[in-house]
Parts: structure tokens; sequence; C-alpha cells
């Protein structure tokens, strides 16, 4: 009488107990407990179970039936597969009883306590190369069956094969071993066990090749088992991953066929063009040719067929840039839709031309976006280097594309729903101003741009522009109307930034720039002007020919609306500005001379002079407040001192 113990566990837990313990290996705490429970497997009380055959089974059976994300194989949950360029291996299956249990399909997990029957345990050890792909564990699943009593038959065998070709290393040589070992046990390969094979000859280091071909010209032959297309499609990926590539063995492959009475189907031919892409030189116009022979065949080519000769149009040097977009016309009017690959390739191909194909890279996004398909990372990253690097020119900034064509193809990226990222934008503007000579009306243009694409600019942005703007030659408003923005998005600007426009303001303040607009480029910008910036605008219409007395007094005005306290500085410049016009404003000088003294500051040389300057134009009653110091005397080195009176 069997034990039957339902577990309530969800998806993921049937997950974890096949990934973490196929055979001998701990799982989850819950689960295991259950399962010494239930009598199946046993565990050390502190939640770590050994889980036999049995229970694994029934995991995968769950698994693979009850509904979402799960796939499935034959009903026996064999590895078997057709039609491809290899034999298919998919995760596990459902077992031959697994259909009449009530329980299947719920969201309960169902152990027995049961000797494993073949059937399960042929699906734990393909489980074994699905999830944790180790080939150890499925020997060890077929030591137990031996030992339970459970004879293999040629499904197991072929699940182990099929686990050694996702092992890591590839064991060929075990595998082939154990081919020989199953006429031992009583079991006959069929046309899947050399499928797996040959298959797995094709991924060794270096391809098996010799073996491969004795496979089927010598073990088949003498096994009974005729070949069939996925024999030879396998054979060609031999063939194509051998060092070097086997191209004339290809060919011989297809008139094998013929003479066996296999019909290719457009695996066949996708893989013969594997192999004339991977020759060293690619022989490309065999390549082109296939389709022709896809046709005389009855067979059509679909999107693996035109895509695989796109990208050999792609690789080949000089790129093939018109086959390429033949190839995607044929494929139009073939009825044969292109994906996401295919439009990769073929921008890829218009990028690395000499010179670089900007208006059909742009075409190319444009019908991805009619074709609802979405650019991936990969596109965008040659369409990035495209508008950086200018294609075929390996040069900084994109003098080989343009401006006008880097936007183009930055625009279409974001129709297709691809917008470029802020940091695509910084770098072109980047490369835009470390131009010799800065080109700060593209790098403006990148900036709009990026508005009309809906790209927020970040503070790293706008410093980069307005460094640009405040070198030489400089271009101040916009500058201004850069920082005018920053404010408006809510970004403020770092002392880097304020420390570039207070340098320039001081470099346009000792031009002898419009004082006044040089105060309201600041005001625009944020930055309130300080006493040195203020003395250095006085300084400025102070030394101008001839002096702009209105303006300094204008400016001492507006010291004292923005409470800054005038130094001694400051009064000098404005009593030199009144000097300095003709005829001198005297009165106004001594008014500031006053208003010096009555704010407690004192006089210095430079006041000094300029009162003897009034003092010449007639000022009266100027008090000089600087002290008159005795010069020092002065006593060389080299004077010869008076003799000393002897005493």
């Amino acid at each position: 009488m069997h034990t039957r113990v339902v577990v309530t566990a969800g998806r993921r837990a049937a997950a974890c107990v096949l990934r973490r313990s196929v055979i001998g290996t701990g799982s989850s705490a819950r689960l295991a407990n259950h399962a010494r429970s239930s009598g199946v497997g046993s565990g050390d009380g502190n939640g770590r179970g050994t889980w036999g055959p049995s229970c694994v089974a029934h995991c995968v059976r769950w698994m693979a039936t009850a509904g979402d994300g799960t796939h499935g194989s034959d009903a026996d949950g064999s590895a078997a597969g057709s039609g491809g360029s290899a034999a298919g291996v998919g995760p596990p299956g459902p077992s031959q009883g697994a259909a009449a249990d009530p329980l299947v399909g719920t969201k309960e997990l169902l152990l027995v306590a049961d000797v494993p029957t073949r059937d399960e345990c042929n699906a734990a050890i393909l489980a074994c190369g699905v999830v944790p792909r180790r080939a150890d564990e499925a020997v060890l699943l077929l030591q137990q069956m031996e030992e339970n009593g459970v004879s293999p038959d040629v499904t197991t065998y072929n699940n182990l094969i099929s686990v050694y070709k996702y092992a890591s290393p590839r064991q060929v040589d075990t595998a082939i071993a154990l081919l020989q070992q199953m006429p031992g046990s009583g079991v006959a390969p069929d046309v899947t066990t050399f499928n797996n094979l040959i298959d797995l000859c094709a991924f060794g280091r270096p391809a098996r090749v010799e073996d491969a071909r004795g496979l089927l010209k010598q073990t088949m032959p003498e096994s009974n088992t005729a070949p069939d297309v996925t024999t030879f499609n396998n054979l060609m990926r031999v063939c194509a991953f051998a060092k070097p590539v086997r191209i004339e063995d290809a060919v011989e492959l297809q008139r094998q066929m013929r003479e066996c009475g296999v019909a290719p189907d457009v695996a066949t031919f996708n893989n013969l063009i594997g192999v004339f892409a991977l020759a060293k030189p690619a022989r490309i116009e065999d390549a082109m040719g296939v389709p022709h022979q896809m046709r005389e065949s009855g067979v059509a080519p679909d999107v693996t067929t035109f895509t695989a000769l796109i990208k050999l149009c792609a690789q080949v040097r000089p790129v093939r840039v018109d086959d390429a977009l033949a190839l995607l016309r044929q494929m139009e009017e073939s009825g044969v839709a292109p994906n996401v690959p295919t439009f990769r390739f073929l921008i890829n191909a218009c990028a690395v031309a000499d010179p670089a194909r900007v208006e059909d890279a742009a075409e190319l996004l444009r019908q991805m976006h009619g074709a609802g398909l979405q650019p991936d990372a990969e596109i965008q990253r040659v369409v990035f280097g495209l508008c950086k690097y200018g294609g075929g020119q390996n040069q900084p900034t994109n003098r080989g594309v343009g401006v006008e064509g880097s936007m183009l193809l930055l625009q279409r990226m974001a129709e297709c729903g691809a917008p470029p990222k802020v940091a695509m934008f910084n770098s072109l503007i980047t490369a835009c101003v470390a131009d010799k000579p800065p080109r700060v009306d593209d790098a403006m243009g990148y900036l709009r741009l990026m508005g009309q694409v809906g790209v927020a600019p970040k503070v790293a942005t706008f410093n980069t522009l307005i460094s640009a703007c405040i070198a030489e030659p400089p271009r101040v408003d916009d500058a201004v109307q850069l920082m005018t923005q920053m404010r408006d998005a809510g970004i403020g600007a770092n002392m880097t930034l304020l420390s570039h426009f207070r340098k320039k303001f001081e470099q346009q303040a000792a031009r002898g720039d419009d004082v006044m607009g040089v105060l309201q480029q600041m005001h625009d910008t944020g930055i309130a002007p300080d006493l040195r910036m203020f003395n250095k605008l006085l300084s400025a219409c102070a030394l101008a020919h001839p002096a702009r007395v209105n303006a300094a007094m204008g400016l001492l005005e507006k010291m004292t609306e923005a409470a800054i306290a005038p130094d001694t500085t400051t009064f000098n410049n404005v009593i030199l500005a009144c000097t300095n016009i003709k005829p001198a404003r005297v009165k106004d000088a001594v008014t500031l001379l006053k208003q010096m003294k009555e704010a407690g500051l004192g006089q210095n040389k430079r006041t000094a002079n300029l009162i003897l300057r009034l003092r010449k134009r007639g000022a009266v009653g100027i008090v000089d407040d600087e002290k008159k110091k005795k010069p020092k005397k002065y006593f060389s080195p080299h004077r010869k001192l008076p003799k000393k009176k002897p005493v």
C-alpha cells in the first residue's frame, strides 16, 4: 500500500527542489520535513533532507504539467528532437502516469513513497541537464535505477547523452563509451541517440569531425539505423565548427542526403550558410547562392536565412551594404518579416561603411518603428558610435556623420521608443566642445534635441555648455540663458560654475565693457556681486576714455542698495573717475572725500596723490590725513666711517 502525502507548496519550492537537490543534496526545510514524515527520503533534523529519484521525478512532472511558464517534451520525458540544427533537448516533460493523476495541474506537490518507475527516472535524468547540468548526478541516477531493478531503455541513454552535451566541459569520449555500453544492457540505439552524439561532437574543443563521420558511415549502418535530416544537419554543424572549416565535407553531405533519399529542410541550408560564413576567408558568393538552391529544392527561406546572409554582408571587408539592403527587399517580397537581429546587422553595416550610410541607417530605424520593433542595446550602441565617431572614420566627434545626421539618428531612435540616455548626449556635447575650435552651436543643437525627445539635461550638461560659452571668444548672453534654463529646471549651479562666471565677469569689467550690463548679467545668472566685483567695475569706469563718472556714481548707489560697505579702494576709484574727466568734477570729489572720512576709512598713498591732483585743479578746504613721514637716513654699506680718536 502506497503512502501518499499531499504537500501544499508553491511552484518556487518545487523549482528549489529541482535546482538544489536532484539527488543526494539538501532542499528546503519545509519540504524535507514533509518528506521525512511521509517516508520519502531522510533528514538530519536541521532542515536538510536526502531526496530520492521518485521525489525529484514528481517535482519534474508537477512543474511540467502545472500550466504557466513550463515546457514539455515527449510523453515519456525523452529528449528527442528534430527539424532544427541539432537534436533539441527541452526542459523535463510529464511522465505517462501524470495525466491520470487527479492532482496534476493543481498547486499541490505530490510526493509518493514508492520505487520510481522508468519514466520518472528518465525525467529526473533529463532534469540534471536542464537546471543543475550535473552529469555525475545523472550517472548516479542510472546506477540507482539498476540497483532498484529498473532496467534502462533507449530514452534513458538518450537523456544521459543530452546531459553530457550540456555539461561543462563537454564529455564526448564518455558519451561515445556510453554508446558502446548500450548493447551490454540489451538496449539498441536509435536515430535520436546518434543525432545527440553527432551534435555533441560539434561542441567539442575542437569539433570532433572524424568521430562524427565514423558514426554516420560505420556505427549507424552496423546498428541498422537510417539517418534522418537532423543527422545531416548536425553533421553540417560539426563541419562549420571544425578548425579549419570543412567546406568540401559540407557540400559532400548534400550529395549523401540525396543518395539516402533524405530531403533537406530550411535548417540544412541555414547550416550550409554558416559553413560558408565561418570559412577563412568567408565564401560570400557561395553563401549568396544558397537561397536559389533552396527554391530549387522547394524550401522557402525563412528569417534566419536572410539574417545570416545580412550578417555576412556586414562582416566582410569592404562591407556590402547594397547587398544587405537588397536582401531586406527580398524578405519583403517573400513575405518574411524581419526581426530585431535583422535590423541590427543592417544598421551595423551602414555604420562601418566608409563613408557611413547615415540616411540608410535612419531609414532602417524608421522601418523598425513601422514594424513595431524596438532597438535593443546593441543597436543603441552602434548608433551612438556612429554619431560620436563617424562610422568608418575612427576619429573623435562626428565629422564623418555630421551634426544633422547624428541628430536624425537620435530622433529616429526616440521615435522607436528607445530615446537616447542623457549620458549619450553629454558625450556628444563634450566631443563638440573639446574640438578645435569648439563647436558651441552644434553642442547647443544637441541640447535643443534633448528637449524635443524628452530627455532632461543634468548639471554636467549645463556645466559643459556654460564653460564653452564663457571661454574665448565669450558668448556671455548664451551662458546667461543657460543659467536661466538651469534655474527653471530646478538645477542649482555648483561652485566650479560660479567661479567660471565670476572670472568672466571680472574680465569684462577689466576690459571696460558696459558695467550696468555686466551687473544685469550677474543678476540674470543668480550671482550676487561682491565688493571685489564692484571695485573692478569702478576701476573700469575710472580708466575709461573719457571716464564714466555717472556710471561710477550709479555703481556706488547699487552698493548702498546691496548693503555692501565701500572701502578705501572704492572711493579712490570714484574720485579718480571725477578727476579724469574734462572739466574735472572737483566738488563731487571733495564730497566723496568727506564721505570717506565720515565712514572712518583711512587714506593711503593713492588717496594722497588724488588730493594733490585736486589741489592743482583749484580744490580748497581739503584736509590731508596722510601723516608726513620723515625720510629714513640711508647708510651705505660702503661708506667710510670716521676714525676714532685714541683715548
